[in-house]
This record gives structure tokens, C-alpha cells and sequence, in this order.
């Protein structure tokens, strides 16, 4: 009788004879198209050795881009006056014709007339605690704080109690919708593997949102820099570049000089003073923030730091120009650690 126990005890049908299997852990697959959101600062690049123009050619090489979408109108990027453009597109056009890869605008040609409401009188402390104050010098961060998590995660907050205290802070939103728009209109006739978009600091946090609900692949501009071994030397900027932000140069002088007083002068007399600090110190830093500044500048961030002011102002306008840019300079390639 025992015997006969230990054989129905041993009996077991063939799916409980199975040896029970560690379930595996399934990775989603990789979204199709991948996107990053860069943010520059322009002219300030000039003014902080934190970020530094070699930067921006540091995350091109890591992540190599098969389109590059800037916040600049198409007559900014292809139009008759080039020179209007911020001083850094220059030096991205040149880093995407050495990979042949296309550049396209997602900007506007012209901004609507900003409407930048005030807070109630009883919502401005409130929104001083919350969202600050954007003025162009809010532009002036280092790479990692531009392009970081946590100043993303500092800006979305503000941006939030901004929308909230200033009656849904228009002149922002409606210059980032339109980037939205443009975005998704170049992604659908582009159909890149690898998009970078390039924006200032303020539009990042958002547009990069946009992009991963969009279904892209987000990558970071720091952790991809991060992890490369190759960088560029940072006292260098190519000679072409220095060559053409010397014809802009000549372009503005030749134009203010035509010009009665007022806010385009104005506007114009800082451009050149911007180009010529570009030119004179090879595109290095250091220069005065102040000198970076432009004149009227500020608000809710509606046409950024390269827009023209809607009304005259200070500003520097930098050294009166002297000589031509130095015409040979080594050329601007990754150099290994």
C-alpha cells in the first residue's frame, strides 16, 4: 500500500512535469525616427565659456542628424539678407553642408504684434515666486543648463505658472504652436531617421514633448555628448564661417549707414557691433553680456533674442569696425581625447 502511494505521488501529468520558466522582460522596439531638441544661444555663445560654439558642432557629430530644423524664417535661411539671422546659423549651416544634410526652416518670417498681457495686480507676487521674469539674458546658460533635465523640468514650471498668471502667456504659446506646426509639417515631407531641431532654451522643453508625443525616439543633446569621445577644439571656429560673418558684417555696416535714427538703426548698430566681436575674437569667448544684449529686448519670449525690437533702445553696439577677419585659420574638426 505504500508502495503504491509513492507512485501516485511521483505520478505527475506532462504540464506539471515542465520545469517553470523565468519569464523574460520584452523591450518595447525602438520608435522608427529619432529627435532631438537642441537649444542655442546665439549670440551669447560669445559670452559663455559653458557653451562655447564647438558645442553645437559636438552634438552634430555624436548625434548625426539626417535633418536639421531651426527656428528661423525661410528668408532668414534663404532669403536676400542672411545677415538678420542669428550669428549661430552660420556656423550650423556650415556643420550640416560637411554631412550634406539638409537645413530647413520651422520659423517665422515675421512675428504678429506682441500682445504680452500683465498679471492681475493680485497674481504678481504669486507669479514672481513661480515664473520669473524672461529677459534676453535668461538666454545666457551653459550647455548643460540649456539642454539639461532639470533646467527643463525649472522651465516647463515657469512656463506653466506663466501661462496660468498671464492670461495663457500668448505671445509664447503662439510662437510655440507655430513651431509645433512647422515641425510636423517638415517631419511628414522630410521623412527623416534622425531629426534635430534647434531652438532657444525656452522652446525646448516643450518642443521636445511635442516630438515624443508625436511618437519620436527623444535623445538627449548632453548625455549623447556625454558619451562620445571625439570633441572639437573650443578656441576654433572655421575660417569659412569667420569669412562669411565678415561679408554679414559688411553687409550691416553698409545698411546702417543708410539709415536715419530709430529702432531698425538701432537694431542694426548692435548687429554689427555683434559680428564684429565675432570676427575680432575668431568666434572665442569672452565677451560682456551686456554687449551681447539687444536693444529692447525681453517680454514673454515671442520672437526671441535675434528678433528685431519693436521700439528704439540702448544696447551695446560694440567696437567701431577694424580689419579684415584673419583669412587663415586651421580647420574645425573633432579631436579625440
Amino acid at each position: 500500500m505504500s508502495l503504491g502511494l509513492v507512485l501516485l505521488a511521483a505520478c505527475q501529468l506532462p504540464e506539471e512535469r515542465q520545469k517553470a520558466k523565468t519569464p523574460q522582460v520584452q523591450c518595447p522596439p525602438e520608435p522608427p525616427i529619432k529627435g532631438m531638441v537642441l537649444a542655442t544661444i546665439h549670440q551669447y555663445h560669445l559670452a559663455n565659456s559653458g557653451y562655447p560654439f564647438s558645442r553645437v558642432g559636438d552634438v552634430l557629430d555624436a548625434y548625426r542628424p539626417d535633418l536639421i530644423m531651426v527656428d528661423v524664417g525661410t528668408e532668414t535661411l534663404k532669403g536676400t539678407h542672411p545677415e538678420e539671422g542669428p550669428i549661430d546659423l552660420e556656423y550650423i549651416k556650415y556643420l550640416a553642408s560637411t554631412r550634406s544634410t539638409e537645413v530647413v526652416a520651422i520659423g517665422l518670417d515675421s512675428e504678429d504684434p506682441p500682445i504680452a498681457p500683465k498679471a492681475d495686480k493680485s497674481d504678481e507676487e504669486a507669479l514672481g515666486k513661480e515664473g520669473g521674469s524672461f529677459d534676453a539674458t535668461a538666454m545666457n546658460l551653459s550647455f548643460q543648463d540649456a539642454n539639461g533635465i532639470e533646467q527643463g523640468k525649472k522651465l516647463l514650471s515657469q512656463l506653466n505658472a506663466r501661462t496660468r498668471y498671464i492670461k495663457g502667456n500668448p505671445d509664447w504659446a503662439r510662437h510655440e504652436a507655430w513651431l509645433e506646426y512647422a515641425a510636423d509639417k517638415a517631419l511628414d515631407e522630410k521623412k527623416p531617421k534622425r531629426v534635430l531641431a534647434i531652438v532657444e532654451p525656452i522652446y525646448r522643453p516643450a518642443l521636445e514633448a511635442h516630438l515624443y508625443a508625436m511618437g519620436l525616439g527623444i535623445k538627449n543633446p548632453v548625455k549623447v555628448v556625454s558619451e562620445s569621445p571625439d570633441k572639437r577644439d573650443e578656441t576654433q571656429v572655421p575660417s569659412v564661417v569667420l569669412s562669411t560673418w565678415h561679408d554679414h558684417l559688411a553687409s550691416l555696416q553698409n545698411r546702417v549707414h543708410r539709415l536715419h535714427a530709430g529702432a531698425d538703426r538701432t537694431w542694426l548698430e548692435w548687429k554689427v557691433g555683434v559680428y564684429q566681436l565675432a570676427v575680432d575674437r575668431h568666434g572665442t569667448c569672452c565677451v560682456s553680456v551686456e554687449l551681447m544684449t539687444p536693444p529692447a529686448a525681453g517680454g514673454s519670449g515671442g520672437g526671441g533674442a535675434a528678433a528685431k525690437p519693436p521700439s528704439g533702445g540702448g544696447g551695446g553696439s560694440g567696437p567701431k569696425p577694424s580689419g579684415p577677419v584673419e583669412e587663415q585659420r586651421p580647420i574645425d574638426r573633432p579631436k579625440k581625447k
